[in-house]
């Protein structure tokens, strides 16, 4: 079979058009988080103060084409071009260039450029870019100067308020990397850690009346709601655990705080509460080191639900008298133990 250059161009195409789609669908469009520099934009420190510096990196464009600018790059303002006030934008764009040209004496028919070269082309423009073919990365806002003051571009002071001649960085797209995502089997466990945490600090809220036994119900709640509807990524579970380490850190202090002017101490004496402190001291040290390995997560994951039994056991060993029950100056608990024998409010 005889495959001519329409035939392999055509091929060509295709995978090209398969993978502009799949960037369209599943990365979005902007610049690429991550790559390098980001494609950052600010003020060249030399020059006449109209110059800017591109940090290279890479983005897609709207149709999913894969732009990269290998090096960082000055490019500077012509002000006589524009006639101020005027907002000016710096653009990223794809281009190929065709080359390697080869001549057939023999047969023109088949002659013609043997590769194309994917390039980029990074410029100023002084109207709002066309979002079928640039990307923006930055713009700013040139305003008349003030008597005799010369125009002079700086980085924006406040990223949310950038001033005329300063750089504005807020109307960059940026595009989504895949995530690595969960398996069915940890997104399981986690669901039942986060609803156990919910369940249990629910149970000893009513016992022992601190708030940070509130808040990480309510974080919990939150959590599971977030993995049941909009789901997460693997990536994205040490924002769930982190605030929950915390607060198990700020049980441990109110607890103390509860029974520091107390005459009688109950729960700070109880061996479960020093075991409880040790492995909520551990996991605060294991969060700020962790490296998003499955080891490290599944650590977190079990030293917090060892936390949440040791709190448990710490009411369960707690028993009251009838005369307890009877001087008890605040609402009773959700769970009760008179002797050897429990009682559940309803």
């Amino acid at each position: 079979m005889i495959v001519t250059d329409l035939h392999l161009n055509s091929a060509l195409r295709y995978h090209q058009a398969k993978r502009e789609l799949q960037n369209r669908l599943f990365n979005g469009y902007g610049v690429v988080p991550g790559v390098m520099n980001e494609l950052r934009v600010s003020a060249h420190k030399g020059g006449d103060g109209l110059s800017l510096e591109v940090g290279n990196g890479m983005c897609l464009d709207a149709i999913g084409r894969e732009i990269t600018l290998p090096e960082s790059k000055i490019v500077s303002v012509d002000i006589q071009k524009y006639k101020l006030p005027r907002t000016i934008y710096v653009i990223l764009s794809y281009h190929e260039n065709p080359e390697d040209h080869f001549v057939n004496e023999a047969n023109p028919t088949y002659q013609g450029y043997q590769s194309v070269r994917e390039t980029c082309q990074l410029e100023i423009i002084g109207h709002e870019p066309e979002v079928e073919k640039h990307v923006e990365l930055a713009r700013v806002h040139l305003a008349q100067p003030e008597g005799k003051a010369r125009l002079a571009i700086s980085d924006a002071r406040v990223f949310g308020d950038p001033q005329a001649c300063e750089i504005d960085l807020r109307f960059v797209p940026w595009c989504q990397v895949a995530p690595k995502a969960l398996s069915p089997e940890l997104s399981s466990q986690l669901s039942f850690v986060l609803g156990r945490t919910r369940d249990g600090a629910a149970l000893l809220e009513g016992e022992m009346r601190i708030q940070a036994l509130r808040e990480i119900q309510i974080v919990a709640s939150t959590s599971l709601i977030v993995l049941s509807g909009a789901g997460m990524n693997f990536h994205s579970l040490v924002h769930l655990l982190k605030p929950m380490i915390r607060l198990d850190q700020k049980i441990v202090q109110e607890v103390q705080e509860l029974e520091k002017n107390a005459a009688k101490k109950h729960y700070t004496k109880m061996e479960h509460f020093d075991e409880y402190k040790k492995i909520v001291a551990e996991l605060v040290l294991a969060v700020e080191r962790y490296n998003q390995s499955t080891g490290e997560l599944h650590y977190l994951l079990n030293g917090h639900m060892r936390a949440i039994n040791l709190l448990e056991k710490m009411l369960s060993h707690k028993k009251l008298t009838w005369e307890d029950i009877k001087i008890a100056s605040q609402e009773l608990s959700k769970i009760l133990l008179v002797g050897d024998t429990k009682y559940t409010l309803v």
